[in-house]
């Protein structure tokens, strides 16, 4: 000790800092102290610098072609307005200065504050601007596309650095208010201290009183300071689970999510089931993970720092907004390639045999879809309201037809798609969930139809869901939305999306001496809301037959099904088939660039349809007892379904207006499916005499076994007449007109029968 202390009265800059605090390890401490001064001075100009280069750019950078002051003019804009933000295109700032970009990328955490400190200056460069600006910060969002990471890649190498996510919001939590100073107020003194709260730390009041430390006057109690809430600064601050896109969930496995912390103008931005691409910082939290009773010291939990966030979503007439939602999959260089695809011809026909080319036949159905992937426009009347122009689709027919199929290719092709199972969906998974959290709060989490908002949501076994289940999605399916009015939340979300469902026969295969809707299970008010119900059928024709089975043995051998199909189709001199991903990037390219309309022709076409089917328009009941065949009304709701089909041919095509020819293949896929369908079974050959009085026999059994108001089962009814010797198909006629006659309805999924008058 003796030769320290002689060395160190050596020391001219360290004996008056050891004498001061009494103790030799000080010494060794002020030398430490002035390297760290030295070291915050270097960093302290670097920071100057990188703020001077965040001001030139915000200052000097300009927009070609108009060579405008982009960010200048778009700070003043917000000020004046009282929006204390300003967007920036992380593209640009490569543009003006790439050292720059990439130090934001590395290093978001000391290159944002630095930017936003700039932007602040640059608003008080502008003498226009309020005197009160310099109370507002400004705050910087990102706006990047480039370098898009997905949930399931986010590893510890991206901790601490700028990325891009894509993903869907699936739940949103209510704005709450964080501090960023606090306001303390000693108990003792009453002296006021403020304290900035970091973003990611929980306020830690000091322990004594900073006053009495600086003035040397009587010292506090500990732990004096309490908070006065109404002096603090606050910010707004919101939490949203985003969870991974349905299409980059691997096979098998469950999508993966986390959470995003907003603040400020980040929030309420965007609602359950909007397909955003978020920028943020990877940040990490203390996890909740317990070993033996203790949390563990070293694992932490990682979440985003949302510094941007924009969505993909299509405003009323279908144009694409900025801050707009899903990055499309299509690029700007291939709007050439795209133009020129719509112009070829045979398009229409090229599309269609390119959905799933594996199945053979189903020419029509293949042809509905394509219309479908495309869909009509989507009109805002005067009033506000809205019509939609998405398309609904519904296939029944017999098993092992290729219905499935269908629908797991258009969930492929589809630029959005989600698919689900009738047998394993709920009401509450087609449309939305309210969840309680761990705080004791309610929020909202989207189901299939949400999320697949923009897209075709692929419902197989429809039949197979339950009654309540099919009323659920009555209005998604026709008004596009959804309301909810659960747990005192109450709100509409959207749900612009097709419906493809494939549904069996209540009798196993389809009975074509049965109409179509006593072979289903399902209410009057579903089907009416399918544009198009097409019947799947597997005829009995030799020739049909061994066609498919050179077909499929074909599609075998080859091992590549397209291959198989295209070369087939080369040999009949068809032009060579779509792959999906151009499919699917030229069908997202026309959703979101083309609208079309009818024009003149089209729209007398139509209106001559609509009246002469009006006007050919017969009672089936009657038709029952008649010696000629009825026909099948049509309303306004197969009205408009024309008009949708229509347009999505126009859509196809790249056109402006759908044409007369456009109108004509609408309505010939109408005739040969929907017309079709409900007709089928009810429009047989006349009825003789004899077939006619045996119909009225089971009408007055009918009234005598129920009375008014009573039911029976179907089946004991059934077995009942069967045994009295009535002919099965007699029954079921006589069933169908008392039903048309509303003297008899059907209840529990057609299972009972009740008499009404």
């Amino acid at each position: 000790i003796f030769f320290r202390l002689s060395w160190l009265k050596r020391q001219p800059n360290l004996i008056g800092m050891v004498f001061e605090e009494g103790t030799v390890s000080s010494a060794y401490v002020g030398v430490e102290q002035r390297h760290h001064q030295e070291d915050g001075e270097d960093r302290n100009m670097e920071r100057q610098s990188i703020k001077k280069s965040f001001t030139e750019f915000i200052r000097l950078f300009r927009e070609p072609p108009a060579m405008t002051y982009k960010y200048r003019e778009a700070l003043r804009r917000n000020v004046h307005t009282e929006n204390y933000f300003l967007e920036i295109n992380v593209t640009d700032l490569g543009g003006f200065n790439v050292q720059l970009k990439e130090g934001l990328i590395s290093n978001p955490g000391l290159y944002l504050p630095l930017f936003e400190e700039a932007a602040k200056e640059a608003a008080q460069e502008q003498s226009a601007f309020p005197t009160d600006v310099d109370a507002h910060p400004i705050q910087i969002i990102l706006y990047w596309t480039e370098h898009q990471t997905p949930i399931r890649d986010l590893l510890s190498d991206r901790i601490s650095k700028l990325i891009c996510i894509p993903g869907i919001v699936i739940n949103a939590s209510k704005t709450k208010c964080k501090v960023i100073h606090a306001t303390l107020q000693c108990r003792s003194c009453k002296a006021y201290h403020r304290q900035p709260v970091s973003s990611n730390q929980q306020l830690v009041p000091p322990l004594k009183c900073q006053s009495s430390m600086q003035t040397g006057a009587e010292k506090c109690q500990n732990n004096p300071y309490q908070i006065i809430p109404a002096m603090c600064n606050y910010v707004d601050q919101q939490f949203i689970k985003l969870q991974e896109m349905p299409e980059d969930v691997p096979t098998g496995e469950l999508p993966r999510h986390l959470s995003l912390h907003l603040d400020r103008y980040l929030c309420e931005r965007v609602q359950p089931g909007k397909r955003v691409l978020v920028v943020g910082i990877q940040t990490l939290a203390q996890s909740k993970v317990q070993t033996e009773g203790r949390k563990a010291a070293g694992i932490r939990r990682p979440f985003i720092r949302g510094v941007g966030i924009f969505l993909n979503d299509l405003d009323a007439t279908g144009a694409s907004m900025r801050s707009s939602t899903r990055h499309p999959s299509w690029q700007p260089e291939d709007e050439s390639t795209f133009l020129q695809m719509s112009k070829e011809p045979g398009l229409y026909e090229r599309i269609a045999k390119s959905i799933d080319p594996a199945i053979y036949g189903l020419e029509d159905p293949k042809r509905a879809i394509a219309c479908q992937l495309f869909s009509g426009t989507r009109k805002v009347l005067p009033d506000g309201s809205k019509l939609r122009g998405d398309i609904n689709i519904l296939l029944i027919g017999d098993p092992s037809t290729a219905k499935s199929q269908l629908l797991k290719y258009a969930h492929k092709v589809a630029p959005i798609g989600v698919y689900t199972s009738g047998k394993g969906s709920s009401a509450a998974g087609l449309t939305a969930t309210v969840i309680r959290d761990g705080q004791g709060e309610f929020y909202l989490e989207g189901g299939a139809l949400v999320l697949a908002d923009g897209g075709v949501v692929c419902i197989d076994e429809f039949d197979k869901m339950g009654g309540d289940d099919q009323v659920a999605i009555h209005e998604a399916m026709e008004q596009q939305t959804i309301s909810i009015a659960k747990a005192g939340i109450t709100t509409v979300l959207n749900s612009r999306a097709s419906v493809l469902a494939a549904a069996n026969p209540r009798f196993g295969s389809y009975d074509p001496l049965r109409s179509t809707e006593d072979q289903l299970d399902f209410q009057s008010t579903i089907l009416t809301r399918f544009d198009l119900i097409f019947k799947i059928l597997d005829p009995r024709d030799p020739q049909r037959d061994v066609a498919l089975a050179k077909h499929v043995i074909n599609v075998h051998k080859s091992g590549n099904v397209s291959a198989a199909k295209q070369k087939a189709l080369k040999k009949k001199g068809d032009d060579q088939l779509f792959d999906i991903n151009t499919l699917k990037s030229y069908i997202d390219y026309c959703k979101h660039k083309c609208f079309p309309r009818l024009d003149t022709n089209a729209k007398q076409t139509l209106q001559d349809f609509y009246v002469q089917a009006k006007k050919n328009a017969n009672q089936i009941s009657d038709g029952a007892h008649g010696n000629n065949k009825g026909t099948i009304a049509i309303t306004v709701r197969q009205l408009e379904a024309i008009i949708r089909i229509a347009e999505s041919l126009a859509k196809m095509h790249f056109r402006a207006t759908a044409t007369r020819e456009d109108v004509e293949e609408a309505i010939r896929l109408f005739r040969v499916s929907t017309m079709d369908a409900i007709s089928s079974g009810l429009q047989e050959l006349a009825l003789d005499g004899d077939q006619a009085e045996e119909i009225r026999k089971v009408e007055t059994a009918v009234r005598r076994r129920l009375g008014v108001g009573n039911s029976a089962p179907y089946n004991r009814l059934y077995n009942e007449f069967l045994r009295q010797g009535f002919e099965a198909y007699i029954i079921d006629r006589a069933l169908v007109i008392m039903t048309k006659r509303e003297e008899i309805e059907w209840k529990q999924q057609r299972k009972v029968i009740a008499r009404k008058k």
